[in-house]
């Protein structure tokens, strides 16, 4: 595969973490990013490589983030309950 064919797919592959974070107003990203590295307990690196798309968000990270963002930027399942657990 050609090197600019490698580009594009990449540009194809979504990063619900960055379109979030560029969708915040400009004066409050540093809030939204502050938020997240506290949240999360990463440092701003690990943010930063998250934003770029280099790492992977992890799972319970992404739930975090959904919550410091007051809505659903990753797809991601719900916590079971016990009662759940015991339901099934």
């Amino acid at each position: 595969m050609s090197r600019l064919a490698n580009i594009q797919n990449k540009k194809k592959e979504s990063n619900p973490l960055k379109d979030w974070y560029y969708s915040v107003p400009a004066k409050d990203l540093s809030e939204a990013r502050n938020l997240i590295v506290e949240g999360c307990q990463i440092n701003l690196y690990t943010f930063y490589a998250w934003l770029r798309g280099k790492n992977q968000v992890p799972l319970s990270q992404q739930r975090t983030i959904n919550i410091i963002a007051g809505k659903k930027v990753f797809d991601v399942p719900e916590l079971m309950t016990l009662a759940d657990i015991s339901n099934s």
